[in-house]
């Protein structure tokens, strides 16, 4: 029998956080090769016994990791948290006390680990039994190095630690607190890695990373702190290249002087000092590059200098200062802040003086109204403190510059109280100033009707009448206030009415308005009601609607499936012609932004009565032509529609709001120092909240989940689709062919023996409107590659994937399903895909972790046949068809994947049909037959069946 005894250290890192040792000693005795270990206190009493098999430097090494000294510690850590009490700060302090005290037992182990047998005990986590093998400890200290990852629309990190001998990845090993084991080496990291990591652990990365915005500012910008981050590649610096802001910061000196700073703002960005090139900044989680104007602030300092004899000696400092004593001798300091303001230049800091006088008084305000011209008020107005009047421009530049003081005749700064800014800011800081006139956009005061003070309430009953304001209070209550007109084909939902209604109390004080109600809500109706009831006001008016080219055709099929009376002309086509269009007369023209960009000289010769830009999000850029163009219409009301007024940013809403409420925000540099930046950079709650109390009465915003028991259980709905010039070409020509050789087949075969010929001839078609290069086979012809199904696919689900939804693709053709697959990836949209030679396991896996509360994958595609019945699918509820077919029961159990018991939300089903194809007219031939899908029998050849050689020839005309 052969012994093998040693002595060495046991490491339990679990123990860490349960206040048991977490070192041992072990005695590993090996009999006939099979190991067994003892356990044994690792205390003085213990030590001493076997202190002569190892030197004195590990003997002492082991005394500091003894339970005595641990206690001693412990104790004298516990003391001191006794006299702070039990709070929360004193239990975090102890912790950290505590955690600090065992990794400096850990670290002290570290560099001489190599000369003790080191064994390890670690629950193992399937079977709960401890597992103990051999371990090394890394003789120094790991440190921890983060990559920004991105899959398809999702943001993440991938830790790594750059350990003494080997690097690798987190998820490659396991983390006890700031223990971390890989290959059986443990490695400490330092607190702060500690820290970081216990923070990314509680953090919920996944929700955060769905958004780059949220994930730059809330993981981003806080590890930037501590740690270098290469977010070149996904997070690119932005460049700021404007003219700058001229600033001046009064500040005091060594008390006795007052001191003037430079300053240049470039767009929001305050900079100052010694001109260089490039000034980097991170703001809102991104990194920013300012371009510097060099000649722009050389006259700037030039200017400066010129205030005063003494400064041009002192511009080497990069500030210039001057006495209390001379600062106010000959009233040099208010001369000098008036011509800065003067000048347009912001003056801050006046609240940071201490040897300057204060003004006792608070303002007084005069504000009376005058008249109204158009849209615009015109208000008298004066500011006192005391006696002295202030100039109404010196008022506004100090509310834009930020500030709430002005300076006064007497050098004493005169504080604008909090009050007076809630009351009075919005009146100064939309206005245009000239003398002791105010004049504002009326529009402004909509939005203050409940909190305007009692002094202002009657110049409001002059502008906004008393029995407007009374409908305006009442239809904020389920009272009905108007009918909708009796010419609608349909009954308005609840929160419809209300939209309805809402449009009609804007147009009558001349107000725009725009309906931004989700996707699916019945945009589109309640637009039609209200634009009827105007036409029923006006008789003799005309309005016109300018939309996408992808929706001129929904327009029109939705006017006359709910007005079918409403005469409607569509300006549309390559040989369109204005008067060819409207010769008949007309109530509504329809027509897209690019035709009204292209035709704009005919269409501003017309005063509108409602003009309504639908999808408004295309004018979101002031500069862009078509946005110009449209600022061009003549109209008595307007009416933007979108899901998305705000895509991008705080911007966005700019434009379209010029539209409709001109002069409302102020000009475009106005709105972008005082909201946007703000808002999208700077995360302001306060100026997002005074945003939105300026445009909420403008702005109608209902979700789904707002109003879900108002909505369908379903909603069908037709998207039509237009193809390019290419594809319809190709389509065209396809056509001529099958025409030739299919009715010729029927004329020598008859109409049932030529089955087969007219079902490839449709399918062929079909195949064309969803992508000519599903045809790529067929040897006689070279298809084109545009695909204007697959251009519309790929922008619903972009809007879809932003929003955080879920939807299901149906196509006949597994060919287009890998068409749309291929593109998704290339925009890096998640989606799942199976079709009929997926097995079925691999199906049921797919849909399981489809329907997976935290599963953030957007689209499934699947074949028409293969998912039409077995599937749950309710965690998606949006349904597109993109090549609807004649079997309406297979279509219907397609969106009934969704549309079944455990969906919470209500589902939007679209049919994707081609305009000027068969597929229309298989739709129209549908509802001429009143065709039923019961009289279908199911089967394809059903639908052939049923026609008549006429049928055929409207088909296949």
């Amino acid at each position: 029998m052969m012994l093998d005894v040693k002595v060495g250290l046991m490491w339990e890192p679990e123990n860490l956080w349960k206040n048991k040792p977490y070192f041992s000693l072990v005695t590993i005795t090996k009999k006939d090769g099979i190991p067994q270990y003892r356990q044994d206190l690792l205390n003085k009493k213990n030590i001493d016994k076997i202190s002569s098999q190892w030197s004195s430097s590990i003997v002492q090494l082991l005394e500091e990791l003894s339970t005595e000294a641990n206690l001693k510690v412990e104790a004298a850590i516990a003391k001191q948290k006794a006299k702070m009490g039990n709070n929360p700060t004193a239990n975090m302090l102890f912790q950290k006390a505590l955690t600090e005290h065992r990794m400096k037992q850990i670290q002290m182990l570290m560099p001489k680990s190599g000369a003790i047998v080191t064994m390890h005990k670690i629950i193992n986590k399937e079977t709960g039994n401890p597992l103990v093998a051999p371990c090394k400890f890394a003789r120094k200290i790991a440190q921890i190095q983060l990559e920004i990852t991105k899959t398809g629309n999702q943001f993440g990190l991938k830790t790594t630690i750059i350990g003494e001998n080997e690097s690798f990845e987190l998820e490659e090993s396991n983390r006890f607190q700031y223990m971390i084991v890989h290959d059986s080496v443990w490695h400490l990291i330092s607190y702060k890695d500690f820290q970081t990591l216990e923070w990314l652990q509680d953090t919920d990365l996944e929700t955060l990373g769905q958004s780059s915005t949220e994930f730059a500012e809330k993981v981003i910008q806080k590890l930037e702190k501590d740690y270098t981050i290469d977010k070149r590649i996904f997070f690119p610096a932005e460049t700021v290249e404007s003219l700058p802001q001229r600033n001046i910061l009064f500040t005091e000196l060594s008390n006795s002087f007052l001191m003037l700073t430079p300053r240049w703002e470039y767009d929001g960005f305050m900079i100052e000092g010694d001109y260089k090139s490039e000034e980097t900044r991170k703001a809102g989680g991104k990194d920013y590059v300012i371009h510097r104007n060099e000649q722009e602030e050389k006259d700037f300092r030039t200017y400066i200098q010129s205030l005063h004899p003494d400064f041009p000696t002192q511009s080497h400092r990069g500030f210039y200062f001057l006495s209390f004593a001379n600062a106010k001798k000959k009233q040099w300091f208010i001369k000098a802040y008036r011509e800065l303001l003067n000048n347009n230049i912001d003056v801050v800091g006046l609240d940071m003086l201490q040897h300057f006088r204060y003004c006792p008084f608070e303002p007084t305000t005069e504000l009376n109204y005058q008249k109204k011209e158009g849209s615009k008020l015109e208000y008298f107005a004066k500011v006192l403190f005391g006696k002295e009047e202030v100039p109404l421009l010196t008022v506004q530049k100090m509310l834009l510059a930020g500030q709430r003081n002005v300076l006064l005749k007497d050098d004493s700064i005169a504080v604008f109280t909090d009050e007076w800014v809630k009351e009075y800011a919005l009146f100064f800081k939309h206005a245009a100033v000239y003398k002791n006139r105010l004049t504002i956009p009326s529009w402004v005061l909509i939005g203050k009707l409940n909190t305007i003070e009692n002094t202002q309430k009657e110049n409001i009953a002059e502008i906004v009448p008393a029995d407007w304001q009374k409908l305006w209070l009442q239809w904020q209550t389920e009272e009905i206030l108007y009918s909708v007109p009796t010419c609608i084909e349909t009954q308005l939902r609840p929160y419809q009415q209300k939209g309805f209604e809402w449009m009609i109390l804007l147009s009558k004080i001349e107000a725009g308005a725009c309906l931004a109600d989700d996707m699916g809500l019945g945009k589109t109706l309640q637009t039609i009601c209200f634009l009827t009831w105007l036409k029923e006001q006006h008789p003799d008016g005309k309005s016109i609607i300018v939309c996408p080219a992808s929706l001129i055709y929904n327009w029109e099929a939705e006017w006359k499936k709910f007005a079918p009376t409403i005469k409607i002309a569509v300006h549309n086509g390559q040989n369109r012609d204005f008067e060819k269009t409207t010769k008949d007369g007309f109530d509504i023209l329809i027509l897209s932004y690019h035709t009204f960009r292209q035709d704009m000289g005919i269409i501003a010769e017309n005063t509108w009565l409602g003009a309504v830009v639908d999808e408004s999000q295309n004018i979101k850029n002031p500069s862009a032509q078509i946005t110009k163009a449209i600022y061009e219409l003549k109209a008595m009301h307007r009416i933007a529609l979108s899901g998305t007024p705000i895509m991008n940013n705080t911007f966005d809403l700019y434009a379209q709001l010029q539209f409709l409420l001109p002069g409302l925000l102020g000009n475009r540099e106005f709105f972008k120092k005082e909201y946007a930046i703000p808002i999208d950079r700077d995360g302001s709650q306060e100026k997002s909240s005074a945003l939105r109390q300026l445009t909420a009465p403008f702005i109608l915003r209902r979700t789904k989940k707002q109003v879900a028991t108002d909505l369908p259980d379903k909603t069908e709905s037709i998207l039509w689709c237009e193809m390019t010039e290419d594809q319809q070409a190709f389509y065209n020509e396809v056509k001529a062919d099958i025409q030739d050789s299919l009715f010729i087949g029927i004329q020598n075969e008859g109409l049932e023996r030529s089955k087969l010929n007219i079902l490839q001839g449709i399918q062929k078609l079909r195949q064309i409107c969803d992508a000519p290069s599903l045809m790529k086979d067929q040897d006689d012809y070279s298809p084109c590659s545009e695909s204007i199904k697959i251009d519309r696919i790929l922008d619903e689900m972009e809007r879809i994937s932003d929003s955080g939804n879920k939807a299901l693709i149906f196509s006949q053709f597994t060919g287009m399903l890998h068409l749309i697959a291929d593109k998704l990836k290339e925009r890096g949209i998640s989606f799942y895909h199976f079709d009929g030679s997926t097995a079925i396991e691999k199906r049921q896996e797919m849909v399981k972790n489809f329907q997976e509360e935290n599963n953030t994958t957007t689209a499934f595609l699947i074949s028409l046949k293969s998912g039409n019945a077995g599937l749950n699918l309710t965690s998606a509820q949006y349904v597109y068809l993109v090549d609807p077919w004649w079997n309406k029961a297979v279509e219907q159990q397609a969106i009934d994947r969704t549309h079944r018991i455990g969906q919470k939300n209500n589902v939007f089903a679209y049919r994707m049909i081609c305009k000027n194809s068969i597929e229309e007219k298989i739709i129209s031939l549908q509802s001429k037959k009143q065709l039923l899908s019961e009289e279908l029998v199911g089967a394809e050849e059903g639908f052939v069946k049923n026609l008549s050689e006429e049928d055929l020839q409207y088909l296949f005309s």
